[in-house]
């Protein structure tokens, strides 16, 4: 049985785990390479680790605009193919290859240009503004890689190809692991080692699936020679993938104004929320990881007319997806302090972090649901529920509320901020499934 006969046939439950394994494998390097990024950093000094703690908002928005066009790609191939539209589905690739090239442009002129005033808003302290333009001008140099090597892999994903991609992510995930310790300490570039080990894997990384698309082994085939520009499929790609990146804007934003209430309590602080971010990985990357399957799963099953069982799968991957996350939230508060001290062994950072995991046990309990739920909203072409839950949680709630309470309750307040915020968004988005019409 082909990948695409299991997706629209197949075990639910099996078929979900076979297509998520290699994504959720993926996601984890990935995670271990923030990991591995933010101890190595974080041996530089506290000040270190709190710059690449403060680029995450602007290094989050690059991953918003690069992995919201990504969607939008998956999506629309999912639903040609689901529907045997092959022409459709190539023609989808080669223009959101254009749309990574001509999205990449802008924000690298834009990060290189506005970099020092935008993170002027996040903290006067100069020092620590140099430590951060060391860091993200590199990155926002390189961009254009990440930008393409995301678009690649979404072009597989969407013909239900994880396997390639979890190869390419992997990869690219170890090179980095690789080459930081040499460029930070070994060669001497600090902070900007780590930018540059960044780069270059995420190079390697374009480069290796590229290679794979061109040698004509996909379902898919890049043939630019009969290339002609389509206003009403780049319409189509926007549409499905603009709602998702302005998403994940919201959510850049969200955490860059989220970072600076954090900055009023200090480097220390801020150096916390940077290892909160990467450790929490081990939860947030597995349920990304499903997430971007489910979204091929759900788009081909919708292309092939079978919404019965979309809406089974939804069901099914959100349990799935919710069960590993209070699995991990429960590991996360047990050890909370080995895994602070892995990156800082500065007592008040250890106690940050304890104290935000303690918090915030059942939060990835319910990431997991919304995340199954967003994935089906995605893969059957609905992206305004996502984009309407995401700015009710960060922007409607967690921000104005982690104000307030961090003015009486110190950060303990930002941390019951964002668990209220995740529960309204689990509430309402479990709410919206249940009376959507996939159909329409």
């Amino acid at each position: 049985m082909n990948n695409r006969t299991e997706i629209i046939k197949g075990s639910i439950n099996k078929m979900i785990l076979k297509l998520s394994a290699p994504m959720i494998i993926a996601f984890l390097l990935q995670t271990s390479f923030n990991i591995v990024d933010g101890i190595f950093v974080g041996r530089l000094s506290a000040e270190a680790l709190a710059a690449v703690s403060i680029s995450f908002p602007v290094i989050i928005l690059m991953i918003a605009l690069a992995s919201g066009l990504g969607i939008g790609t998956t999506s629309v191939i999912a639903r040609s193919i689901g529907a045997k539209n092959y022409k459709k589905a190539n023609n989808t690739a080669e223009h959101s290859i254009l749309l990574a090239i001509l999205f990449s442009m802008i924000f690298t002129f834009s990060g290189l240009l506005f970099g020092k005033q935008l993170f002027s808003l996040i903290t006067k302290d100069s020092n620590l503004i140099t430590l951060v333009l060391q860091y993200s001008n590199i990155i926002f140099a390189g961009s254009i890689m990440m930008f393409l090597a995301f678009i690649g892999n979404n072009i597989l994903r969407g013909e239900g190809d994880m396997k390639v991609p979890m190869y390419v992510m992997g990869g690219s995930a170890i090179l980095n692991i690789i080459l930081d310790p040499i460029f930070i300490f070994t060669l001497g570039f600090g902070i900007r080692g780590a930018a540059i080990a960044t780069v270059i894997a995420r190079t390697a990384g374009f480069i290796g699936v590229f290679a794979y698309l061109l040698k004509g082994r996909s379902v898919i085939k890049l043939n630019l020679k009969y290339f002609r520009l389509n206003f009403r499929l780049i319409k189509e790609i926007i549409y499905m993938g603009m709602p998702s990146s302005v998403s994940q804007i919201i959510g850049s934003l969200s955490l860059f104004l989220l970072t600076g209430i954090i900055a009023a309590f200090g480097a220390e602080a801020i150096a916390a929320f940077g290892i909160i971010f990467r450790v929490e990985g081990f939860a947030v990357m597995p349920i990304m990881g499903m997430m971007t399957a489910l979204i091929t799963i759900i788009g081909q099953n919708i292309g092939a007319k079978k919404i019965k069982r979309a809406r089974k799968i939804t069901f099914n991957a959100s349990a799935i997806a919710g069960t590993f996350g209070l699995v991990m939230g429960i590991l996360f508060f047990v050890f909370s302090g080995p895994l602070a001290a892995l990156f800082n062994s500065n007592v008040n950072v250890i106690s940050y972090v304890s104290s935000f995991f303690m918090i915030n046990i059942v939060t990835y309990l319910m990431f997991g649901i919304i995340i199954g739920i967003v994935a089906s909203f995605l893969g059957a072409g609905k992206p305004i529920p996502p984009l309407t839950i995401n700015t009710l949680r960060s922007i409607v709630i967690m921000v104005p509320l982690a104000y307030i309470l961090s003015a009486s309750y110190g950060l303990t307040g930002v941390w019951i901020a964002i668990l209220i915020s995740s529960t309204v968004a689990s509430i309402l988005g479990i709410i919206w499934f249940r009376i959507i019409d996939f159909k329409a």
